[in-house]
């Protein structure tokens, strides 16, 4: 009896199984609710993207659970490639024989066989007839199984564990499992001595009718296979996602506090052979006058390097225009590298090399630095929540070669917070060159990308800066994808409002004559490629009258542009 009781927890095992499978595709619902075993993980809608692009910015893992915020926190990952508009998570059901589970070798194809039948069994009693049948007809089987269950417990667990624990059935097996006071090697011991009852369960009448004859098939190394039961609770999850379009044909506004507003044409691939390479080519000239100031620009960037957490930003920038604000022609040309080496979790090295050619000045120009970042942010576009800080030394030019030769001593840190809707947002950047600084890099604050209290000038300039934020912002319209003709893009709304700090000056300690205080308030439209459009108005008490500004991507951005 008690030999016959045990196969039937067995088999009862195969039986539970199967009538999840069956309410489990019945109910039909994809959703993911957190703790659900994962057993395999998809991506769908990748036409141009390469799959590991997306997956290693992934914390979901085979084998372990889903977490909803979790998800919530890959979704900010993939959303700061700037390559889908929209990213959305399903749970699929999945099965998975237990050759799987086990981890046996891939299970050879059987011979065709004949199977002969006279009507129509109940799925459960074919279920169970089957297994039974393999059961009987091979007794290494069951021994492979159960060797490899007794002999590691991590493996037993995932066995059990893997089957729904809902049903009634199974509930009972565990808890007859657990009390048996039995070893699992008397348990195979029993089972494989008699032949002749696990025989008797499978012939019948109440268990089956007209039992297919199926064999055990071994591969070359002898290992048999079980291949009816499954395991039906784990599930495949699958992320959704649409891409940008990634071919950007379009003018190539800009607009600088020191040129103003520039138009042109530029040509963009946001993906370039689908590993999350950017490139763009531009040209550009002043609209005040037309064709004074011309820019030729190549730029390329990518967050990984060979497969490398190495970030890379290669920027080629020729400039032949008239600087009204420091008072000179800028002709120059210019090449750098920035890199970010992603050592460890929110932790990078930073190096910088860059080379400039200034005609009619002091021509060669070189420059190279070295920091490090910490990272805390949930997005390093949109952010809205985390903390950023960034210090960086970096030397310019050589006191042999020309007159100017100077160190630059870079600080910025940012912080976020948020609360339902609103995002408050607090930064500053620090930049001290101790040295000999031409009147050709001086810092100006004035304008959208520096200080938005009134427009730049020649009237505020300065060796050293700081440059201080406080911004409060309200999601009146959260990110959506949107579709025109056949173009995918998203965007978002928020209102905004904040406090604008700045201080300028040359030699020895600033002083309140230094410094500028500014308000300001308006609407951000956010976009992919550009981050944000700004349209903001300021107002400076020193100044006594407002300012309208438009300025593209995030200030924090902006304004550590070399040409802000």
């Amino acid at each position: 009896m008690t030999r016959i009781s045990l196969t039937l927890l067995i088999a009862g095992i195969v039986v539970s199984s199967h009538a999840a499978r069956v309410n489990l595709f019945e109910e039909n619902t994809y959703e993911c609710a957190d703790g659900t075993p994962i057993a395999m993980i998809d991506i769908n809608g990748l036409d141009h993207t390469k799959p590991h692009v997306v997956m290693r910015e992934l914390t979901h893992k085979v084998g372990g659970h889903f977490s909803q915020q979790t998800f919530e926190a890959e979704k900010r990952k993939l959303q700061d490639l700037d390559l889908f508009t929209d990213i959305t998570v399903t749970c699929e059901p999945f099965s998975e024989s237990i050759n799987d589970m086990l981890g046996a070798p891939d299970e050879p194809v059987p011979e065709p066989v004949a199977v002969a039948q006279t009507e129509e069994p109940s799925p459960y009693t074919d279920t169970l007839s089957s297994f039974v049948t393999q059961l009987t007809s091979n007794t290494d089987a069951l021994s492979s199984v159960f060797s490899t269950l007794s002999t590691e417990s991590d493996s037993l667990s995932a066995f059990v564990a893997r089957f729904p624990a809902s049903t009634d059935e199974l509930s009972s097996i565990v808890s007859q499992l657990s009390s048996n006071t039995d070893s699992l090697a008397a348990l195979i011991s029993r089972l494989s001595s008699d032949i002749g009852t696990l025989s008797a369960v499978a012939s019948s009448p109440a268990t089956s009718s007209k039992i297919a004859e199926k064999k055990v098939v071994q591969n070359a190394s002898g290992t048999s296979y079980l291949s009816a039961a499954h395991s039906l609770n784990a599930v495949k999850l699958v992320y959704h996602v649409k891409e940008i379009f990634r071919w950007i044909p379009s003018p190539a506004g800009k607009k600088t506090d020191r040129d103003g507003f520039m138009i042109g044409l530029a040509l963009a691939n946001l993906n370039i052979l689908g590993e999350d390479i950017r490139a763009e080519v531009q040209y550009r000239t002043s609209v005040d006058p037309f064709f004074d100031n011309n820019e030729y620009a190549f730029y390329a960037s990518s967050p990984y390097f060979l497969g490398l957490p190495v970030g890379w930003s290669f920027e080629f920038l020729r400039t032949n225009s008239w600087d009204d604000i420091r008072g000179f022609r800028d002709a120059s040309w210019l090449v750098s590298l920035d890199v970010n080496w992603k050592l460890i979790p929110h932790f990078s090295i930073l190096g910088k090399t860059a080379y400039r050619y200034l005609e009619g000045g002091p021509e060669h120009l070189p420059e190279f630095g070295l920091g490090v970042a910490v990272d805390f942010r949930d997005s390093e576009i949109d952010t809205r929540k985390g903390i950023y800080f960034e210090s960086m030394v970096s030397h310019m030019g050589f006191r042999e070669m020309n007159d100017e030769h100077y160190t630059e001593f870079l600080e910025d840190a940012r912080a976020y917070y948020s609360f339902g809707p609103f995002v408050t947002g607090a930064m500053a950047l620090v930049r001290l060159r101790p040295g000999h600084v031409r009147f050709y890099d001086y810092f100006y604050h004035g304008g959208a990308n520096t200080f938005r209290g009134h427009e730049s000038s020649s009237k505020r300039l300065g060796e050293h800066e700081a440059l201080v934020n406080l911004e409060e912002r309200f999601v009146l319209l959260e990110r959506r994808s949107a579709s025109l003709w056949g173009i995918n893009f998203f965007y978002g709304l928020q209102l905004v409002a904040g406090l604008d700090g700045s201080l300028l000056w040359n030699k020895g300690t600033p002083g309140w004559k230094n410094y500028e205080g500014a308000v300001y308030g308006g609407v951000h439209l956010v976009i992919p490629a550009l981050d944000r459009i700004r349209f903001e108005v300021g107002y400076s008490p020193d100044h006594g009258e407002p300012v309208f500004h438009i300025g593209l991507f995030e200030k924090t951005t902006s304004a550590r542009w070399r040409s802000r």
